[in-house]
């Protein structure tokens, strides 16, 4: 057996080991998502990450503050893992990694800073404290209040979409970022392009989408989703 918690709310679910593993496997044989690997790519990842960052401060591109921030060591894969949905029917599972530790979990970090501008609009709200004020003030007028869910949020954002969603906001800003555009997409590209995990002994690689569990998961899919309410 398997003992976690559920994907929302609070409580102890125990689950079969077997039915847990079939779950997550499930989810793991879409091939537009997720690709199987030979071998553990962290170390090529790591070395080809750091040779970009340190040629990024030899050109003075990024500062040493910024380079130590940034710059991985002693790395490890991102590791899978899944929480049940109880309140859906047949119990799916929702997949997170856990990446803190990852060859590009600090970039990630840096990078929220970096996309934060334009990650919110009028339609975005905080938190559930601020969507429970607002409900407070608001006068509905006979209307209907309704929401909509999407289907695995994360990993159906397109990465190369929203990459270039991401470039055409922040650089058409006032005061667009310091980085140069060209650097600013590959490191984009390394924080989650090339995103690895470990499940059940087995490597593999999120080919699409935001893996969720990155510090960019929630940054990209609210660029992704306002870029779309304001068309």
């Amino acid at each position: 057996i398997i003992i976690t918690r559920p994907d929302k709310g609070n409580g102890i679910v125990i689950v079969s080991k077997t039915s847990y593993l079939q779950k997550i496997k499930a989810l793991l044989s879409d091939d537009s998502k997720f690709k199987k690997l030979d071998k553990n790519p962290t170390k090529t990842r790591e070395n080809s990450l750091s040779s970009y960052l340190r040629q990024l401060r030899k050109d003075k591109v990024i500062d040493d503050v910024t380079l130590r921030k940034i710059l991985p060591s002693g790395s490890r894969p991102g590791i899978l893992y899944g929480l049940p949905k109880v309140h859906k029917a047949g119990c799916p599972f929702r997949s997170i990694m856990s990446s803190i530790n990852t060859f590009n979990y600090n970039l990630a970090s840096y990078l929220v800073d970096i996309l934060r501008p334009i990650s919110t609009n009028q339609y975005t709200i905080k938190d559930s404290f601020s969507f429970a004020e607002w409900t407070k003030q608001h006068r509905y007028d006979g209307g209907l209040m309704c929401s909509f869910d999407v289907s695995f949020l994360f990993t159906n954002v397109p990465l190369d979409e929203t990459i270039q969603i991401c470039l055409d906001k922040l650089y058409s800003l006032p005061k667009p970022p310091t980085l140069p555009r060209v650097v600013l997409k590959k490191l984009l590209e390394f924080a989650t392009k090339k995103s690895h995990f470990l499940f059940d002994g087995q490597y593999y690689d999120q080919i699409d989408g935001v893996a969720m569990g990155s510090p960019l998961g929630p940054v990209l899919a609210n660029i992704f989703m306002c870029y779309f309410e304001e068309k």
